[in-house]
């Protein structure tokens, strides 16, 4: 069977969204904990997807995928945290979108976050771009 990760993951996914609507109905299903799956599912879907299905070279599939994972890492925890709200959980430090990372202040916690996340986007796009130079360089190699 050609299409088995396909298979596995649908039906993987579809027993954990089972399980989490009979263990919770009502009490934390479907908010904050459908939400919260669905976003947290995204990730390995999105690698199954960027991997297996893109028309592209093997190094621009995982560049691709490494740009669309600093993406979920910027966007995921603002998404939980509306979760969280919507379900009716306050948070003690609601995430936004605006990064106050600043480098060179590692003392106030608020900083501490914002700085690792800016250093982890970074990375992923670092990576990212080494896995185009790199495809690039195959390419140009082959011919």
């Amino acid at each position: 069977m050609k299409q088995k990760a396909l298979l596995y993951f649908s039906v993987i996914s579809l027993l954990l969204l089972l399980g989490l609507a009979l263990d919770g109905w009502g009490q934390w299903f479907p908010l904050p904990a459908l939400p919260v799956a669905l976003v947290c599912l995204a990730l390995p879907w999105l690698w199954l997807g960027g991997l297996r299905y893109l028309p592209i070279g093997k190094w621009f599939r995982v560049g691709a995928c490494l740009l669309a994972t600093g993406l979920w890492a910027y966007l995921a925890p603002w998404v939980l945290d509306q979760a969280l709200l919507a379900g009716g959980f306050i948070t003690d430090n609601p995430y936004t979108l605006k990064l106050g990372a600043d480098l060179l202040q590692w003392q106030n916690p608020t900083v501490i976050t914002d700085n690792i996340l800016l250093l982890i986007d970074l990375g992923f796009v670092l990576l990212a771009l080494l896995c185009f130079a790199f495809g690039f360089w195959r390419r140009q190699k082959g011919k």
